[in-house]
């Protein structure tokens, strides 16, 4: 049998799709199956999306495989009369934070677009054979608005690779996503370490190509005088840096995603704040069992993360409490299986 495996790629996802297409491949040729690969480009803006899904529905794949594979949004409008997705949420601006104070203005334009990317989105997935969410949360809504009726995991964490950036022990530290989204939530993390009374650190990532995003930080951390309280890495965050720290933080808006900074943080043992209003993440970050969830408030935010630096009794309940939540993550290989089965 020959399979195609199709990812998309979007610059604000956090990449899981990038880590899962190789790792499916990997997978996949280790099971003793001919496998093809192809990276699809995808620009994340509402006014191209219909466009970009044509062109993406217009490719002919259907003489070169038996069976498609698409990880990621948009690969999934790809068509083929045998295809399997895999999927971590939709366009956030059309979905997550439409008609909110954090989406796109729900203009008749948009009203529009946002009808033609749904029935886009509704005609290319009911064409799927078998659809595997990254979050029960992501599920339901398929569910929902398009009567699909999707399998739902929390999928395991597929970057193995360690950092070699070092955060010194003797300090208390906590760490941030690469995607702070949308933009007001750096706003209020920033503002969070202004607020607080007690000496913790901050080390936040910024993807390398967003030097508008890395220019803007460094404005307002002048402005705040908090310099000296903040890191600014430019990469992933990875193991290396979650194992040396004391919690982590994820403040995404009403996200379908659950990213996978969020397993590390689980399998290292570290707790992850998070805010009542993130959405999927609550299906993983529990409060006061695993994680600390609060008000989308910086003066909130500051006085947790002041409690949590200096009770270490807390500390160390919350990290043990990671160890039930690992058991509820999936497998690479389950996943493989029900892909290719």
């Amino acid at each position: 049998m020959r399979i195609l495996l199709a990812a998309s790629v979007s610059p604000f996802t956090g990449r899981e799709e990038l880590h899962w297409m190789h790792a499916i491949s990997k997978g996949i040729k280790e099971l003793g199956f001919k496998i093809d690969t192809f990276m699809l480009p995808i620009v994340q803006n509402p006014l191209l999306l219909p466009g970009q899904m044509m062109a993406l529905r217009l490719l002919n794949i259907k003489a070169i495989c038996d069976l498609l594979i698409t990880v990621g949004y948009p690969a999934f409008v790809l068509n083929h009369p045998r295809k399997r997705v895999l999927l971590f949420s939709l366009a956030s601006p059309l979905h997550e934070w439409f008609d909110s104070e954090y989406g796109v203005l729900a203009t008749p334009q948009y009203q529009s677009i946002r009808r033609d990317v749904q029935n886009a989105e509704k005609k290319c997935l009911l064409d799927a054979e078998r659809i595997i969410c990254g979050s029960t949360m992501l599920a339901k809504k398929l569910e929902s608005e398009y009567s699909l009726n999707p399998s739902a995991f929390i999928l395991d964490d597929t970057c193995a690779e360690k950092s070699n950036i070092n955060l010194p022990e003797k300090e208390f530290w906590v760490v941030a996503e690469s995607t702070l989204e949308p933009c007001d939530r750096v706003d209020m993390l920033l503002d969070a370490v202004a607020f607080s009374n007690e000496s913790w650190k901050l080390n936040i990532f910024v993807p390398s190509a967003s030097g508008v995003y890395y220019t803007a930080l460094l404005k307002r951390m002048k402005r705040l005088d908090i310099k000296e309280r903040i890191v600014i890495t430019t990469g992933s965050l990875l193991l290396g840096v979650l194992e040396n720290s004391f919690v982590h933080i994820m403040l995404r808006y009403m996200t379908t995603r659950i990213p996978e900074c969020v397993i590390r943080a689980i399998k290292s043992n570290v707790p992850t704040l998070t805010l009542s209003d993130c959405g999927a993440l609550l299906e993983v970050v529990r409060n006061n069992i695993n994680g600390l969830i609060v008000e989308p408030n910086a003066n909130k935010i500051a006085q947790t993360l002041d409690r949590i630096s200096v009770d270490t009794k807390l500390a160390k309940q919350l990290s043990e409490g990671n160890h039930e939540l690992v058991n509820r993550v999936t497998d690479i290989n389950t996943v493989i299986q029900r892909l290719v089965s």
